[in-house]
């Protein structure tokens, strides 16, 4: 059984899911999503919004750890006590990496952030996921294909049909504007830039030069505060008011183009639409530290933030 320990929000649960999917693949053994985790943050189940396919819940607190043998429960304990304590993201991933290759073999799937490239030979019958996973590799032509990677969305029953024939007949840019939470939450501003006004008109002129004839979707988590704060020039029209997190990405992923906030939803969003000749337009930078994550592409357009 492949147990998976989610956290963060749906752009972050989605990336632990599709990795929980490849180890589904790797050892032909049944997926266990676990909520303990998100339960105890207040977040949201998200990933059980969209078309996701699992063989079981749970959401305490140690049935995740009772399902380890006494060498994976050794090997855990160990691995979390000389782990470095108030340190930097890249300390702690120096750290890690390190023990990747032999808890690759016990079968323990623990890396706060980063790529490392598995073996998956694990021998035992159980294997543990708990780590944000934030890589396209992990499933990229695995799990996820040109074929099948929008499935993942479903259809909205009350489909605004006006709204999504503008995002199919026009040039359409997808602009993700992220505010609330990465505004009023320090823990999260500290960590990472936030994308001012200035980086969306810049990404905009850049749109428009490289765009013939662009359409601006503008979505938001504050749309109120964006129509009164914001002036994105050209053609432009604002989400559908009311949107659940299912009908926004569903929308956003039919776009053509996109200009994204440094935000897994943003990612994702990009990811799953199935434009051939897409351009997306990003922040140079993701995090303000040294998180050794890699969510920005080369082959994308990068405004400084």
């Amino acid at each position: 059984m492949i147990y998976a320990r989610l956290q963060g929000r749906a752009g972050n649960q989605f990336f632990q899911y599709y990795f929980g999917k490849r180890l589904e693949m790797e050892y032909n053994d049944n997926l266990v999503l676990d909520f303990y985790k998100v339960n105890r943050k207040n977040w949201s189940k998200d990933i059980l919004k969209f078309n996701v396919d699992f063989f079981s819940l749970l959401e305490d607190k140690f049935t995740y750890f009772k399902n380890m043998n006494i060498l994976q429960l050794l090997v855990v304990l160990i691995y979390r006590l000389f782990t470095p304590r108030n340190a930097s993201y890249q300390k702690i991933y120096m750290y890690e990496i390190k023990w990747q290759p032999f808890l690759d073999f016990m079968g323990i799937y623990w890396l706060s952030n980063g790529y490392y490239e598995y073996a998956f030979k694990c021998p035992f019958k159980n294997k543990f996921i708990n780590g944000y996973y934030e890589d396209r590799r992990y499933f990229d032509n695995y799990i996820l294909d040109e074929k099948n990677k929008s499935l993942i969305v479903p259809k909205p029953d009350n489909i605004d049909n006006e709204f999504l024939n503008y995002i199919l007949n026009e040039n359409s840019v997808c602009v993700s504007i992220r505010r609330k939470d990465f505004v009023n939450d320090t823990t999260i501003s500290n960590d990472r830039y936030i994308c001012t006004p200035q980086y969306f008109y810049s990404s905009v002129n850049v749109a428009c030069e490289k765009i013939s004839n662009p359409c601006f979707i503008i979505f938001s988590d504050d749309v109120e505060w964006v129509e009164k704060n914001m002036n994105i020039k050209g053609k432009k029209v604002y989400e559908i008011p009311g949107l659940n997190i299912t009908e926004k990405m569903f929308y956003m992923s039919k776009c053509k183009h996109f200009i994204i906030s440094n935000s897994t939803f943003s990612w994702w969003a990009q990811y799953l639409s199935c434009s051939k000749e897409k351009i997306v337009i990003s922040p140079d930078k993701w995090m303000k530290v040294d998180n050794p994550i890699e969510l920005i592409e080369n082959k994308w357009i990068k405004i400084k933030v």
